[in-house]
Order: C-alpha cells, then structure tokens, then sequence
C-alpha cells in the first residue's frame, strides 16, 4: 500500500484525475491519507475544507506530506495554500513547523 501510494503521489494530474481525494482522505492508510494531501494541494481551492482536515490529521506523516507539498506549490500565489501554511506553521510537530516555515524562502510567482 504505501509503495502504491508514493507512486501514485508523484504521477501527473492527468493519470490521478479519477481519483477522489476527498475520500482518500478519511481512508484509515497513512499512506492513502499522504496521497490525499498531494493531490488536494494541487487544487487548493477546490479542496480547502479536506486541505484543512488533514492539516489536523492524527498522523504527522501526513501533516509533513500536507506541508511540503503546499511549500511547494506556494510559489504559485495561491491564498488557500499561503493559509494552510500558516496554519502548518504552527503545528505542534517542529518537522512540519520547520517544512511550512520554509515555504517563507520561496519567491512566490507573480
């Protein structure tokens, strides 16, 4: 499962369109509720309230897959994702404080 998941994450949105990331992320797999993360993050607007589920995820793997993938795409100028960061800014795990507060270095596009 979790070697299905980390190749799914890393696939083009146009292979993954089919996939609901809304019901992955209620999937009992860290690794499924990993690869909800990034997919919600690439269209943060649509998803926001399943963004903001999982950045209060039980699981801080998930809240750190959830924080990369949003410093990732914050240089796109997005505020659904400046917001998610600045909420996993302040999450009580320093690794998914420390990914999100890196985002801060990224010059956003615009």
């Amino acid at each position: 499962m979790e070697r299905a998941a980390r190749v799914l994450r890393h696939l083009p949105d146009t292979i993954t369109e089919d996939l609901d990331p809304v019901l992955l992320a209620t999937h009992p797999h860290v690794n499924v509720r990993q690869l909800s993360a990034t997919m919600c993050v690439r269209q943060p607007q649509r998803y926001a309230t399943t963004l903001n589920a999982l950045a209060a995820d039980k699981s801080f793997r998930v809240r750190f897959v959830l924080a990369d993938a949003a410093a990732r795409q914050h240089a796109m100028n997005d505020t659904a994702v400046a917001d998610l960061l600045a909420k996993l800014s302040a999450d009580r795990r320093f690794k998914v404080r420390q990914t999100a507060q890196a985002s801060r270095y990224v010059r956003p596009r615009g």
